[in-house]
């Protein structure tokens, strides 16, 4: 839980091949490996989001509408996979995105977050969570979002 992380919770493991710890290591570990190699980030996260996840399942994009979450992140692409877990399609396709967004979500799977350090991306893991709820918030009280974008950005 991202409000509880330990180090311990931290798990380091060989960027190349498998060491001692990748008993302890997510199943993802050739995604995060895979995004490191191609992307200057020296920090990779994985998290399952509630709220983004179940937008990623109406969406093919997150476009915040808050003023905090469009400074931060302009576009949150959300990819759909044959094997939305663990797959080498995964390690093949994120980097890529990785390299112009600090953040994608897997269609129904999770998101994965990068930064300079592991506090960023777990700023911007947050700040998706967030731009998220807000947007679910907005649509559950009968809100517009297309029309709260055209009457919002132009303003920001």
């Amino acid at each position: 839980m991202l409000g509880f992380l330990e180090n311990s919770d931290i798990i380091e493991t060989g960027l190349e091949k498998n060491d001692s710890g990748i008993a302890l290591a997510s199943t993802e570990v050739d995604v995060h490996r895979a995004i490191y190699k191609a992307t200057s980030n020296l920090a990779v996260m994985h998290v399952h989001l509630l709220a983004a996840v179940s937008l990623s399942i109406i969406q093919d994009e997150i476009i915040p509408i808050d003023v905090e979450g469009s400074y931060y992140l302009r576009k949150i692409p959300i990819l759909a996979f044959e094997y939305g877990s663990s797959s080498k399609e995964m390690a093949s396709e994120l980097p890529e995105i990785l390299k112009s967004y600090k953040v994608v979500i897997v269609k129904g799977h999770g998101a994965f977050t990068v930064g300079a350090t592991l506090e960023e991306a777990l700023h911007y893991a947050h700040m998706t969570e967030d731009i998220s709820r807000i947007i679910y918030m907005v649509k559950c009280m009968g809100g517009n979002l297309e029309d709260i974008k055209k009457s919002s950005y132009s303003k920001w």
